[in-house]
């Protein structure tokens, strides 16, 4: 599956199906064919650094067997 921007508002999700030389890529719905720029996928943000949890909070708690 791939995303892809027609104009500045409207997005189309859809199978990929190829890529134009200029750079905009051709998506299939259906019977339809659309042509646009492909949206770039964000990665997930990560923790913040120094917000990861101790690892001593992750053992077992005092009198815990």
């Amino acid at each position: 599956m791939c995303t892809i921007m027609i104009g500045r508002y409207s997005s189309v999700h859809g199978q990929y199906v190829s890529s134009r030389p200029d750079g905009r890529v051709v998506v299939r719905v259906g019977p339809s064919l659309h042509v646009g720029r492909p949206v770039s996928a964000v990665p997930a943000p990560g923790p913040a650094s120094g917000s990861a949890m101790p690892t001593a909070a992750l053992s077992a708690a005092p009198g815990a067997a």
